[in-house]
């Protein structure tokens, strides 16, 4: 048998720990990896993310057009963030913890040792679409404010190539030395469209 995992964003990160810290790499015969945040991310709570998602998409600002089926995955995830909110008294935020790039998870995740196993990473980057050149920074500018009033995630919005929820550069971050080498692919695409966008499952083809 042949075992390929295919893993988004934090998916990815499940993957990895399974192949490198509990054996997988006995099992697994190659992970591919869709914006994974390998290096962490900027946003500090999944509420943020998914308003601002939700946001874009319902104000057109998304790079890549997204079929209806992901603004009601974001929907529902959204109402289930907010009802288990409403099931206490105080408002709890569900923090990336885990997502920090300093945080004690993902340092014990670059302490791997090589499981000696491809890794492909395809990286959403929206800075490739030409559509993206299209002036939206006033309005996405004003949507980051209101929805998600953090200074850091503009910068990182707007100052580095992402895919809006990860950069290029943390989707990218391994431990070196790897063998195989991993195979980096950047795609345009944001975070919520890897599944949706041509030249992915085109590179997903590519591997299977």
């Amino acid at each position: 048998k042949y075992v390929h995992l295919v893993a988004h964003s934090m998916g990815g990160l499940v993957s990895r720990w399974f192949v490198e810290q509990l054996g997988g790499n006995r099992i697994v015969n190659r992970l591919t990896m869709l914006g994974t945040p390998n290096g962490g991310s900027p946003w500090p709570e999944v509420e943020n993310l998914i308003s601002t998602l939700i946001g874009m998409g319902l104000n057109g600002l998304a790079i890549v057009p997204w079929p209806p089926t992901v603004l009601e995955s974001l929907m529902g995830t959204m109402s289930k963030v907010a009802a288990k909110a409403a099931s206490q008294k105080d408002k709890i935020q569900v923090a990336l913890d885990e997502m920090n790039p300093d945080s004690q998870f993902l340092k014990e995740l670059a302490k791997s040792d090589d499981p000696h196993i491809p890794y492909s990473i395809i990286a959403g980057n929206t800075s490739l679409n030409a559509d993206a050149r299209v002036d939206t920074r006033g309005p996405l500018r004003r949507l980051l404010d209101r929805l998600a009033p953090n200074r850091v995630v503009t910068e990182f919005v707007f100052g580095e190539p992402n895919d809006l929820a990860v950069s290029v550069k943390a989707i990218e971050q391994l431990p070196i030395p790897r063998m195989p080498l991993p195979d980096v692919v950047e795609v345009a695409c944001d975070h919520v469209s890897y599944f949706s966008t041509a030249a992915v499952l085109g590179e997903l083809a590519k591997r299977d």
